[in-house]
């Protein structure tokens, strides 16, 4: 994606929408049938599709189902 072009202080995406669902750290929990402290430990995990807004972790569905084929039977927290 290119960056976005500024109008009047305001970022708007030129040409391409995007599409895509942010989940939730609950979300994720429910997806990996984990804890919250394991949840909070994988966006931790350096390569995770994590990004922080204030004080919440949005994860890209898209970029997280890569993630997770790229690191199927790998051990990545304990």
């Amino acid at each position: 994606i290119s960056p976005p072009k500024i109008q009047r202080g305001t970022a708007m995406l030129s040409e391409k929408k995007f599409n895509d669902t942010l989940l939730t750290l609950h979300e994720v929990q429910e997806i990996f049938r984990c804890g919250k402290r394991q949840a909070y430990e994988l966006v931790h995990v350096h390569g995770f599709p994590a990004i922080k807004m204030g004080g919440k972790y949005l994860i890209s569905a898209k970029a997280l189902e890569r993630w997770i084929q790229n690191n199927a039977g790998k051990g990545i927290i304990k």
